[in-house]
């Protein structure tokens, strides 16, 4: 997935969540001259890279909210991470005109089947889902970790599929059913960073869910505004020292009784997704 428009017409599919609105010019004020449904594709006409376009990454969209707890900030209300992104002039079935390419992926787009979305987010059957995007993996294997007790669940499986794609599963739990985590790490090669954003939106089934009476910053609808993490502009380790990695992008949500992560991390010519999630 070459992240820069080649010299070609790039093939690219609507994974924005919602029917893809190509304008007549580049602004969300134009004339909207065509709608490609979700999983369809458009052309990159090459050399037609506009204007500059910041989609915001926060709860929800929402970039206003201050909760507060005493004098302590919960979950960075109010932080948002700027997505930069840019008009691109493609052709759909019907006209040409302009998109934002941060609605874009090369990466072909599959319904999940039912049994393969994510009700919530503490049922994520992440492996099911990389499955139907890129087939049954050429290597799998399961370890058991230290466990303190007998009932204690405690074990890492790591999968490779084919073109370089890597998902490594960590899950550690009490007993069954009991508090405890897990940390999903899942390599795309050759990804951009908004692409790896659409892909875990995608197989967590974040559009299951919104609250209510969130203010959105986007002016676009997409599935943006179902992210459900507040940014972590300064990010802090298991030690306590904050982490300085500018190929790095880090949002968190805390709730009562556990909390939920995600990552995005630039390396080796592509993304991996670090996401995870825990409590009591």
């Amino acid at each position: 997935m070459p992240a820069v428009v080649g010299a070609q017409t790039a093939l690219y599919y609507n994974w924005s969540g919602f029917p893809l609105e190509i304008y007549e010019a580049p602004s969300v004020k134009a004339k909207v001259l065509e709608k490609i449904p979700v999983g369809q594709t458009v052309k990159i006409i090459p050399g037609t890279n506009g204007p500059a376009y910041t989609i915001y990454l926060s709860y929800y969209g929402d970039t206003t909210s201050l909760k507060r707890e005493g004098t302590a900030e919960i979950n960075n209300a109010g932080s948002f991470y700027p997505l930069k992104t840019t008009w691109v002039k493609v052709t759909g079935k019907q006209a040409a005109g302009y998109t934002l390419l941060g609605f874009l992926s090369r990466m072909p787009h599959k319904r999940l089947h039912k049994d393969q979305e994510a009700d919530n987010y503490v049922e994520i059957p992440v492996a099911a889902a990389l499955k139907t995007f890129f087939g049954k993996p050429v290597f799998y294997r399961k370890q058991e970790l230290k466990k303190e007790t007998k009932e204690e669940i405690h074990f890492v499986e790591q999968y490779r599929f084919a073109g370089g794609v890597t998902y490594n599963a960590l899950r550690q739990y009490v007993e069954k059913d009991g508090p405890g985590g897990e940390e999903h790490r899942i390599f795309l090669p050759d990804a951009s960073l908004h692409e790896a954003v659409l892909f875990l939106l995608e197989i967590t089934n974040a559009a299951a869910y919104r609250p209510e009476g969130k203010k959105n910053a986007n002016k676009i609808k997409s599935r943006y505004d179902f992210f459900s993490w507040w940014y972590q502009p300064n990010p802090i380790d298991e030690k306590g020292n904050t982490v300085k990695d500018k190929n790095r992008v880090d949002f968190e949500y805390y709730a009562e009784g556990g909390s939920s992560s995600a990552s995005f991390i630039k390396k080796n010519g592509g993304v991996e997704i670090v996401y995870s999630y825990g409590g009591c």
